[in-house]
């Protein structure tokens, strides 16, 4: 999945799977906020929106998945900061940021992982 587009849905939900998985679980209520964005997020993405036969349910597993995996590769900060260079759409970036600061707000358990990963997005995209 190195082959993604800049500012592409699918460059947005690589990021946002890395906020779900920062603090390495997993939540329900990450899911359902991911799907209520996505409408909105999509309207600030380059490129077609390219769904699979499944859904928008099947490209956010996809991503998930991918970044499950990646969690347990010693490529993660390597990856992690080439995930988050792929939005670079100054219109999209805050948008993004903000959707992860909710996620990792979600649980009320806001974890140093997720603050360094917000910390990281917002010094790729804001500075």
């Amino acid at each position: 999945m190195n082959d993604i587009a800049e500012n592409s849905l699918d460059a947005v939900l690589q990021v946002l799977a890395l906020a779900v998985f920062a603090d390495r679980r997993l939540k329900d209520e990450e899911l359902t906020n991911i799907r209520s964005v996505v409408p909105t997020l999509s309207l600030f993405t380059d490129g077609e929106l390219l769904l699979p036969d499944q859904g928008v349910d099947a490209l956010i597993d996809k991503h998930l998945e991918y970044t499950r995996d990646l969690m347990d590769d010693s490529d993660l900060v390597v990856m992690t900061e080439t995930i988050l260079r792929r939005i670079t759409n100054p219109l999209l970036a805050p948008l993004v940021l903000n959707t992860m600061r909710e996620i990792a707000n979600i649980d009320d358990d806001f974890h140093s992982a997720e603050d360094d990963l917000l910390s990281k997005a917002a010094a790729i995209w804001l500075d």
